[in-house]
């Protein structure tokens, strides 16, 4: 039998929790102090997959709903998107016309990729669901997915939250590596919406995670969740609200 690759694990105790129960190799501490002043950087933006040089692992991630009460129905598979292909137009050939173009173009409506700008990161949002009580981070570490057991971004009540990989690694960094660097009042962007960071919660015990991590009626709200970087016991938050 091939071994469960390590995930997000969804529990009922006396509420429903996530827990990172590793998400990357075993190994030591990355070095600390990575984000950088948006008002006075130039620095390039981080391209939105993973390096090339990353061990970034192969395939989608294989969802299916748990047990009674597990947000989805029936099985789907979730995977990095594709890169955009071009093509010349061959000699003699007439270029589509603008209107073909359009109507057969994915328009990115900014629902898929979320950017923090303070830490450089511009991460393509997919969609994990629970498995066996599990949520597994997409297999592009360069990735991040919302859970759909949360409320999706156009809901006007709860916490939407956002799961990504960290790998203990400066070499092979994952979406939300550095989440604990983040500081009150710095924005992130997603589904053409803006939040603002009112609450950082690094190194938090998996089994005691914070009620809103789970709340699909209360303020609104999108937390970003991913492992501690030098623990595979703890989980570092990031707790958001709308802009404006």
């Amino acid at each position: 039998m091939t071994p469960r690759r390590p995930g997000l694990a969804v529990t009922t105790a006396v509420a429903l929790g996530l827990l990172l129960t590793g998400c990357g190799a075993e190994g030591g501490s990355p070095a600390t102090h990575h984000r950088t002043d948006v008002a006075t950087s130039t620095a390039t933006a981080v391209p939105s997959t993973a390096s090339s040089s990353a061990p970034v692992p192969s395939g989608g991630t294989t969802v299916t709903t748990g047990p009674s009460g597990a947000p989805g129905t029936g099985s789907t598979t979730v995977a990095p998107a594709a890169p955009a292909r071009t093509s010349a137009v061959p000699a003699g050939a007439s270029a589509p016309s603008s209107t073909a173009a359009a109507a057969t173009r994915t328009v990115d409506d900014g629902s898929r990729t979320l950017r923090i700008p303070v830490l450089g990161v511009n991460a393509p949002v997919t969609g994990c669901a629970t498995e066996d009580n599990t949520v597994t981070p997409p297999s592009d570490i360069g990735a991040v997915c919302r859970w759909t057991g949360s409320p999706d971004f156009g809901a006007t009540r709860g916490t939407t939250i956002v799961v990504g990989h960290s790998t203990r690694s400066d070499a092979t960094v994952g979406a939300l590596e550095y989440v604990r660097e983040l500081k009150t009042g710095d924005t992130v962007t997603v589904a053409g919406q803006a939040w603002r960071v009112v609450e950082v919660l690094p190194g938090v015990d998996k089994h005691s995670l914070p009620a809103w991590i789970v709340d699909r009626a209360g303020p609104r709200q999108l937390g970003l969740v991913t492992c501690e970087t030098t623990s595979r016991t703890r989980n570092d938050l990031a707790r958001l609200v709308p802009v404006g």
